[in-house]
């Protein structure tokens, strides 16, 4: 599960796979809304890669992914 491509955080996570020749993960749905997908993967429907706001919301496990020359910038408005 994860975020339909073209959203921000699709796009860093494709190119985190991609800078590690990683195989392209085999995507069975989409959706834009982060805590519905967290709440799946809760109900048993998955597994997905999220930010770590995300992580344990519905008894899901966290696993901290980290690559040491990628980072992500949030900025606040």
């Amino acid at each position: 599960m994860t975020v339909p491509r073209g959203f921000g955080f699709r796009s860093v996570i494709d190119r985190l796979l991609e800078a590690r020749e990683v195989r392209t993960p085999r995507v069975s749905f989409e959706i834009g809304d982060l805590l519905t997908i967290e709440r799946l993967v809760g109900a048993g429907l998955g597994v997905a890669i999220l930010p770590g706001q995300f992580a344990s919301v519905s008894g899901t496990v966290g696993i901290p992914l980290t690559a040491k020359d990628r980072q992500r910038v949030i900025g606040l408005t």
